[in-house]
């Protein structure tokens, strides 16, 4: 958001609560596209648990390295390290000269020797949607089931949460977040916008929601417009800027051919799916662009349609 603005401004109130209700999960898992604002609501969140007695956080951002598994250990083992640097028996494990030759089995030993001291943990983990390693993602329910008590996990991607974490959400350990959740409000647009020096009116804030859909990178680009009135325009440009690198050339050939058939149509069933995009199995393609959160959000179960974000949310090119 605005740079220049403490992240302590940021007008979350409502999801500063919802996140503080899963404060107790294992696992707190945000999943929403790029731009809708999971690194500064999960900054936001954890300035305001630090402010707290006792709590102590650390943050891993992963990118296409750590798909191999002496890597994701090896971040995993030295962030319980910066949690706890004077426990001596975990700083043995995370520097052993053999760590890279058995990184899961050290790994573990590091999650046995971090003390349950009353303390509250928080590890961050980013850009969870890179490992794209199974076997290193079925390391992390693992290690997950191994943490104290007091200690969660914050996993921020821009997928759903893979079928390995099947287990942690039926023992009711995963908490999710979907993007509809990181949206601000009108009246958080209209605060956020006076607290940054830009004031508007309620109607104003009503327009800049239409406009924007209350995504975080739409407000950034008003608020970086440094004009005393908003220009809906420099957000559509700066939106499809931002969407067409960090979005849209992230995904697949095939995935880019089903969004720009389909993104004629703002409500989809698996029928007219299939009709528009040529996809054998319109009810899977779609459940599995949902599922990677391709901009498509469901609608009801069992056999009911999907909805799709308008496609003003697309870069015009598609």
């Amino acid at each position: 958001m605005d740079a220049s603005k403490p992240i302590t401004q940021m007008p979350r109130d409502a999801l500063m609560r919802l996140m503080d209700s899963f404060a107790e999960k294992r696992l707190i898992y945000i999943h929403a596209p790029a731009g809708c604002g999971k690194t500064v609501s999960a900054r936001l969140w954890l300035a305001r648990k630090m402010a707290e007695p006792d709590v102590r956080q650390a943050w891993i951002g992963l990118d296409d390295y750590d798909n191999r598994i002496a890597g994701f250990c090896g971040r995993f083992t030295a962030a319980l390290l910066s949690l706890q640097p004077r426990n001596t028996r975990l700083r043995q494990l995370a520097h052993h000269p053999s760590f890279n030759g058995a990184p899961e089995e050290f790994t573990l030993q590091a999650l046995s020797a971090f003390r349950d001291d009353g303390k509250r943990y928080i590890l961050t983990v980013d850009d969870l949607h890179t490992l794209q390693s199974d076997a290193a993602l079925k390391l992390l329910p693992i290690f997950c089931g191994r943490l104290p008590e007091g200690f969660t996990l914050l996993c921020l991607s821009r997928s759903g949460p893979p079928d390995v974490f099947a287990g942690l959400i039926l023992k009711n350990e995963l908490a999710l977040i979907s993007a509809e959740k990181l949206y601000f409000s009108s009246a958080e647009i209209q605060t956020l916008f006076n607290r940054s020096d830009r004031p508007i009116t309620e109607q104003q804030a009503a327009e800049i929601l239409k406009a924007t859909g209350g995504w975080a990178i739409g407000l950034r680009a008003l608020l970086m417009s440094g004009e005393d009135t908003y220009d809906i325009k420099l957000t559509s440009d700066y939106l499809e800027a931002f969407l067409t690198q960090n979005v849209w050339e992230k995904w697949d050939q095939k995935t880019r051919e089903y969004l720009k058939k389909a993104s004629v149509v703002s409500d989809l069933t698996p029928e007219l799916f299939s009709v528009l995009t040529g996809a054998k199995n319109g009810a899977d393609a779609l459940a599995a662009l949902a599922r990677e959160n391709h901009l498509l959000t469901v609608r009801g179960g069992g056999g009911g349609g999907l909805s799709a974000t308008p496609s003003s949310a697309l870069p015009p090119t598609t």
